[in-house]
This record gives structure tokens, C-alpha cells and sequence, in this order.
């Protein structure tokens, strides 16, 4: 995770270069009394056009580094064997947590839930109907997943990225994806 939010680091601060630049270029432009106001816009306009490009580049350099990073975190989440009893063993339980899953007891849950034990996507999946069910038992059933926990964290440090970068250069703030990455640093 270290290595992912230094890169990451990395990538915010040339773009935080760029846009300085960018401001520099606009200042400049505006100060010289050669051109004519609209000229001056159009000046600028190209100067932006062409950050625009370095923006989009720092855009899939980040997520690279995020794909390359989830799938790290993941190398070590395993996926069970998919049959059609496996499939008609999840279609049921799915529907015993949609009718009585807020009835049932911990126990009950837990029985449940064990055949799906080997299969991390699954359990994804069934953590996310206890939670959206309001169901009794995620923490014991499941536990603290630490590993979705963090690529939730670079999912969302992507789509903030992605906000800033698309922004017009001169109204980008990255410095609450900068408090982010400290966040996720500890």
C-alpha cells in the first residue's frame, strides 16, 4: 500500500507542477500588452488544450498504478470452484438471506455462508447482501477484511484523481486527495 500511495504521490505532484505552469504561462500571457483580449483567450485556450493532453496522460499512468496495485492485493484471494451445484447452492442461500436472512440466528448464518468460504469473490458478494440486508453477524461471519478495505481506498483515490484531472487545469485542488494518501499511509 506504501508503494501504491507514493506513486500516486508522484503523479500529484507533476500535475500540481503543470498546473503552476499553466498558471505562469496565463499570467504571462495576460500581462503582454502585444495582444488583443480575444487573442490572448485564444492563447490561452491552446496552452490549456495542450495540458490537457499531459492531463489525460497522468490519468492512465494513475490507473495503471491502481489496477497493478488492486491486483496485488487480490493475488492472494482465491476463487473456488463454480459448478451448477455451486451456483444452485448460492442461488439459494441468496434467497434465504432476501426472505428470512434478518430472522435467522448467527448460527444459522454462519452454517449458511460456509460452503462459500474458498471463494473470495462470493463472500464479497455475500458481505455486501448482509450489509445492504441489514443483517446480524458481518463482523463474525466475515470478519475485517483489511484487503477490501484498501481497494475500496484506491478506488476511491481514482475516481477523486480522476475529478481533478478532468477539471479545467486552473480550478483543480488536489489537496484532499493529498489528505487521502496520507489516511491511507498509516
Amino acid at each position: 500500500m506504501v508503494k501504491f500511495v507514493e506513486e500516486i504521490r508522484k503523479i500529484i505532484r507533476e500535475f500540481n507542477a503543470l498546473r503552476d505552469s499553466m498558471k505562469e504561462k496565463t499570467a504571462s500571457i495576460m500581462q503582454d500588452e502585444r495582444y488583443s483580449d480575444d487573442f490572448k483567450r485564444s492563447l490561452i485556450a491552446q496552452e490549456k488544450q495542450a495540458c490537457k493532453a499531459i492531463q489525460d496522460e497522468l490519468i492512465s499512468k494513475a490507473k495503471k498504478i491502481t489496477e497493478d496495485a488492486k491486483n496485488e492485493q487480490l493475488k492472494g484471494k482465491t476463487v473456488g470452484a463454480r459448478d451448477q451445484a455451486f451456483d444452485i447452492k448460492l442461488s439459494n442461500a441468496l434467497q434465504l438471506l432476501k426472505t428470512i436472512g434478518d430472522s435467522m440466528t448467527l448460527e444459522e448464518l454462519t452454517e449458511l455462508v460456509e460452503p462459500f468460504r474458498q471463494d473470495y469473490h462470493t463472500m464479497n458478494l455475500l458481505r455486501r447482501v448482509f450489509v445492504k440486508g441489514n443483517i446480524q453477524g458481518v463482523t463474525e461471519i466475515f470478519g475485517i477484511d483489511r484487503i477490501d478495505h484498501n481497494v475500496s481506498a484506491m478506488d476511491e483515490v481514482m475516481k477523486h484523481l480522476s475529478q481533478e484531472f478532468n477539471r479545467d487545469i486552473d480550478q483543480a485542488d488536489t489537496m484532499r486527495l493529498l489528505i487521502t494518501l496520507e489516511i491511507m499511509k498509516e
